[in-house]
């Protein structure tokens, strides 16, 4: 356990700082630390409590500073989404270091997708702007095909990460799944990064990973979930534009500005009968199409 320790640490200050909206002084952050690792608190102030800050700035982006003024330390400039997954991660891991003593009590999903050994070489291909080569397998094709690509950057949808890259072949900006690739080679050719190419811009409008084709706009959703699925999709939103309105005869409809992609296909496929799309009509055509033909399978 004594390898864990400075993570639990970390998890553990950045916990106790997120409660402190207004900071902490160094004298209560050495009483939290001491009470929670059972340490001595004056010795973690003198020869840990630095290190553990200049640690969490480097490997999560997480800033602890200290403000002369009121003689409190609190976290700043943290980018949000970074702060959300860095929080989510130390909470999940904290969970899995608690799991030690109750082995089948606490249940995690087995299924992980393939391809996370090669998630740090490609994020540091992507800040060194550097090539990158790979064998990639599409699922609907059984040959594979070389690929030299510039990596601009990576998302990830439904616990799977995605490449999006500039294949050199036909000069088109793809997306790679992780799972698909093997024989990664990372070379030393560098690459300018274009400007114009925003990749939360892109996807902003958007449900999953497949971005929108040339010119197109997102439209005005509306779908009419039955009130169980409602509960869940507003305790879990499809996208950030998601609000809820009330229909013409008084019941809850639930509305997205986003663009309509196949992915955003596939996930209101999978409610079954636990959603209806009002409008727009094609939209709702395409979907009634799709479920007209599984049902002839």
């Amino acid at each position: 356990m004594s390898a864990l320790h400075p993570i639990l640490r970390h998890i553990s200050l950045i916990q106790f700082l997120q409660s402190k909206r207004l900071g902490a002084s160094l004298k209560q952050i050495g009483e939290y630390i001491a009470a929670r690792m059972c340490i001595d608190g004056d010795k973690y102030l003198d020869r840990t409590f630095q290190r553990d800050k200049k640690a969490i700035l480097d490997n999560y982006k997480v800033d602890i500073a200290y403000n002369p003024a009121d003689k409190l330390y609190r976290i700043v400039n943290t980018p949000a989404e970074v702060g959300r997954q860095a929080m989510e991660a130390f909470e999940l891991l904290n969970a899995v270091l608690q799991t030690e003593d109750f082995a089948g009590r606490v249940l995690f999903d087995h299924r992980r997708a393939q391809g996370m050994a090669h998630f740090q070489p490609l994020l540091n291909a992507i800040k060194k702007c550097v090539l990158v080569k790979f064998r990639y397998q599409k699922f609907d094709e059984e040959a594979y095909s070389q690929r030299l690509a510039e990596p601009y950057a990576m998302k990830e949808f439904k616990g799977r990460w995605y490449l999006m890259a500039l294949d050199m072949a036909d000069l088109q900006t793809k997306t790679f799944g992780l799972d698909r690739m093997s024989m990664l080679e990372i070379t030393k050719k560098k690459f300018d990064y274009p400007e114009s190419y925003n990749p939360q811009q892109l996807f902003e409008n958007c449900f999953g990973i497949t971005s929108p084709y040339h010119g197109q706009q997102p439209e005005e959703l509306v779908l009419a979930f039955s009130q169980q699925q409602h509960r869940y999709v507003t305790s879990y939103p499809l996208h950030k534009s998601q609000r809820d309105i009330k229909g013409p005869n008084g019941e809850i409809l639930t509305v997205l500005n986003i663009c309509l992609n196949y992915d955003l296909e596939m996930e209101l496929l999978s409610y079954g009968d636990q959603v209806k799309v009002l409008s727009p009509e094609h939209f709702a055509k395409r979907i009634k199409q799709r479920l007209k033909r599984a049902a002839e399978q």
